[in-house]
């Protein structure tokens, strides 16, 4: 009888570690499960904030586009002085540029 009951205290400490031991790895797996969902998070917030400078950009490229636009056409009016005609053009070919 005193080695059944030594038995079962054995079975017993060793059913003690092994549900610590499967609880220390449940704790790790949720631990794991939240970095990856908060770096899947993280990913997403690249991804949009990429999207949004990808807007920028391709705006800044318009205006760039209609400055050289503009530029070229200046070029072609060198030859005459400014005269009130010509500043009003100016003007609203820069409003135009600003507006796009």
């Amino acid at each position: 009888i005193d080695e059944l009951v030594r038995e079962k205290d054995i079975i017993n400490k060793n059913l003690v570690k092994a549900t610590n031991a499967t609880q220390k790895q449940v704790n790790l797996v949720k631990l794991h499960e939240k970095s990856k969902k908060n770096l899947e998070e993280e990913i997403q917030n690249y991804k949009n904030e990429a999207q949004k400078q990808r807007k920028i950009i391709y705006q800044l490229e318009k205006e760039r586009d209609c400055y050289i636009n503009e530029a070229g056409e200046l070029k072609q009016k060198v030859g005459t002085p400014l005269g009130a005609d010509s500043a009003q053009h100016f003007e609203r070919l820069i409003s135009i540029c600003v507006k796009q």
